[in-house]
C-alpha cells in the first residue's frame, strides 16, 4: 500500500491517496489464489491535539479489480467496480515518517457484492 496523507497535530481532517494489491491462496486448493488491486481516497479524522500516537477513522470510495485463480494459470473473469471504505487505525510518529497499523472494510466493488477486511502496517509520508 502506497499512501499520502497531509495529517499532522494541527487539523483533524487529512486526505488520504492509496493503492492496494493483496494476494492470497484459497482453502479449496493451495495452488489456486485470489488477487485484488484497487486505488482509492479516502478522508482522515483525527483528534486535534494528539501527541506520539494518533489514532484515526477513516472512510472513502476507491476502484477495485479481484481476479481468481485457479491450478494451471485458468483464471475465471475479473470482477471489478467501484468500492466504498470505512476503518480505523492508528499512528506512530517516527521524526518525519509515520508508522501505522489500521483495519478497513471493503465493501466492493458494490455491484458485484464482493467485501474483505485487510488489516494493513505500514510508513506514511
Amino acid at each position: 500500500m502506497a499512501a499520502f496523507s497531509p495529517l499532522d497535530s494541527r487539523g483533524a481532517l487529512g486526505v488520504r491517496i492509496d493503492a492496494l494489491y493483496g494476494r492470497t491462496p484459497r482453502k479449496v486448493s493451495l495452488q489456486s489464489n485470489s488477487q485484488v488491486f484497487g486505488l482509492g481516497v479516502a478522508v482522515m479524522v483525527h483528534p486535534v491535539r494528539a501527541a506520539g500516537v494518533l489514532p484515526y477513522a477513516l472512510a472513502g470510495i476507491g476502484y477495485y479489480e479481484l481476479e481468481e485463480g485457479a491450478p494451471g494459470g485458468v483464471s475465471s473473469a475479473p470482477v471489478n467496480g467501484i468500492g466504498l471504505v470505512g476503518g480505523a487505525g492508528m499512528a506512530i510518529h517516527l521524526g518525519r515518517l509515520r508508522a501505522f497499523v489500521e483495519g478497513r472494510f471493503i465493501g466492493g466493488p458494490v455491484k458485484n457484492g464482493v467485501n474483505f477486511i485487510p488489516l494493513t502496517l505500514g510508513l506514511s509520508f
